[in-house]
């Protein structure tokens, strides 16, 4: 069952899959209130059942210049830069350069002050609650199985890929095209057009007690 939303929410119940497209052109932007950046949402939600917390956000950002990055207490966060340069994260505990297509894990209690090496880069942040649920995020090089994942999130990164099983078969994304999927128990296949073509695969899934 394909769901069209308003707002990009996780509200489906346990017994229903929910299929969400989405494309970068299509997402809102909200701009940082210190003038450096741009939040775009993709999707956020809950899976625990802890009230309305939110624990777990996917987004797409764009970095105008070097800023402080936001503090989130209680989250594991995973960045991809999806542009070519290097992001440079720095705080008195850590010291991360993140490189495109290269996902890096921090966590969200940092005070962290990114520099960058070029201006404006595109980065995906990936934000889970500590303690609630987790995430595997990671870049396909090449042709890939997927097992089911509760929430299960698909973007292209280069080239065309073409997602196959299931009632997903056939559909084609493309850069920074995507899909979210949520209570799907079918597996999928991502098939590359090209040599060399990327995909970002997230999957978030509760943890268990």
């Amino acid at each position: 069952m394909k769901r069209e939303a308003a707002a990009p929410s996780s509200a489906a119940s346990a017994a229903q899959v929910a299929v969400r497209r989405f494309e970068y052109a299509q997402l809102q932007a909200e701009p940082w209130a210190n003038g450096n950046g741009i939040t775009r949402t993709i999707a956020r939600g809950n899976l625990t059942g802890h009230g309305e917390d939110t624990d777990w956000r996917v987004s797409l950002a764009t970095l105008n210049a070097s800023a402080r990055f936001s503090l989130f207490a209680g989250f594991e966060r995973t960045f991809v830069l999806v542009d070519e340069g290097v992001v440079n994260l720095r705080s008195q505990e850590v010291h991360i350069d993140a490189h495109r297509a290269q996902p890096v894990h921090f966590s969200g209690d940092l005070d962290l002050w990114s520099t960058l090496s070029t201006a404006p880069v595109n980065a995906l942040n990936v934000m889970t609650r500590r303690g609630r649920c987790g995430s595997s995020v990671s870049v396909l090089p090449g042709s890939s199985s997927l097992a089911a994942a509760p929430v299960q999130l698909l973007m292209g990164l280069s080239g065309q890929w073409t997602v196959r099983g299931g009632m997903l078969d056939g559909l084609s994304l493309g850069p920074l095209q995507g899909v979210l999927i949520e209570h799907s128990s079918e597996p999928l296949d991502l098939v590359p057009l090209g040599a060399g073509d990327e995909l970002i695969s997230i999957a978030i899934a509760p943890l268990s007690l």
